[in-house]
């Protein structure tokens, strides 16, 4: 499987609706799933996911977060789309259409029609007592952050910018294990915040 980050458009896009969307959607990640030979492509800035069958090139499905029909939110500027292990699109959802938002991981499952929809079938929401832990940095929005699942299903995540928090929660929405990201001042002689992009795990035998 193949993941990346951040690839700038500079052509008008024009979303689910038919909509132009500003001229910098921002493809801010991908994932190839290699089994079944599809990218999901995700923008952020038009809070979509657009599948795409490969090597063909064929836009298969645009599924959008915002959904304007019931006014639904399912993700908003989401960040690091990837494939689950059942199969399920998941995300980090920095959830930034929501007043007094929390970042959170969205796990969804894939409508079987063409005419379907996307449905919720999990979902963590990070408390606020560790989103709010680095904005000491005067951020105000969250932006990047990253999930990968291990192999117990359990959710690596990175919090991101503002914040400098890396979790695994799992299934239960049990936090297995947290930590702060920071990094030596040897002129200060103390610890400052790191506002890391993403998290990766490099995984033992």
């Amino acid at each position: 499987k193949y993941s990346g980050c951040d690839i700038h458009a500079l052509l008008p896009y024009k979303n689910i609706d038919g909509n132009i969307v500003p001229p910098d959607p921002h493809a801010n990640s991908f994932f190839f799933d290699e089994k079944t030979n599809f990218i999901y492509l995700s923008f952020k800035n038009s809070n979509e996911v657009v599948k795409i069958k490969y090597p063909q090139g064929e836009i298969i499905k645009k599924y959008e977060g915002t959904r304007s029909d019931n006014n639904e939110i399912l993700f908003c500027s989401q960040h690091n789309i990837r494939i689950s292990q059942k199969g399920y699109l998941y995300m980090f959802n920095n959830n930034s259409c929501t007043s007094g938002f929390h970042p959170k991981i969205t796990m969804l499952q894939e409508p079987l029609s063409q005419k379907g929809k996307l449905n919720k079938v999990w979902e963590y929401e990070f408390p606020v007592e560790d989103t709010g832990l680095a904005c000491r940095a005067g951020r105000q929005s969250s932006a990047g952050g990253s999930v990968y699942q291990l192999h117990d299903r359990s959710v690596l995540a990175s919090l991101c910018s503002p914040a400098n928090k890396i979790f695994i929660v799992n299934m239960n929405k049990e936090i297995l294990w947290s930590a702060e990201s920071e990094r030596r001042e040897t002129k200060e002689n103390n610890w400052v915040p790191i506002l890391q992009y993403r998290v990766s795990i490099i995984a033992g035998k």
